[in-house]
């Protein structure tokens, strides 16, 4: 699998920035790319997209809100437990689960 980076466009005080992104195969939130980076982005061993290290949630497990919103969210099983918490802006289990959103099976 693939995913296809992509650009956004900044406008700062008057300049415009170029930077390439992409998009969290879990939570879909855009990533802007360091250039300076030199260590590998994070795959999901489970659904092996490109995904973002800013949540607990993202880096430790599988929610992936692209395909899971593609039947509406109907069966997603294990993989929907946490989508409330995303959808939210929670970024750790543990706040997931003190604010109740987290949907045990």
């Amino acid at each position: 699998m693939r995913e296809e980076l992509g650009e956004i466009t900044i406008q700062e005080f008057g300049k415009v920035k170029k930077l390439p992104c992409y998009v969290c195969g879990h939570c879909n939130n855009i990533i802007t790319l360091n250039p300076a980076r030199s260590r590998e982005r994070k795959r999901c061993p489970t659904c092996w997209r490109l995904i973002c290290e800013k949540t607990d949630i993202c880096r430790n497990h599988c929610t992936p809100l692209h395909e899971m919103a593609k039947d509406h969210f109907q069966d997603a099983g294990e993989h929907g437990m946490y989508v409330p918490a995303i959808m939210q802006g929670v970024t750790s289990i543990k706040e997931a689960h003190m604010r109740g959103l987290v949907k045990e099976k």
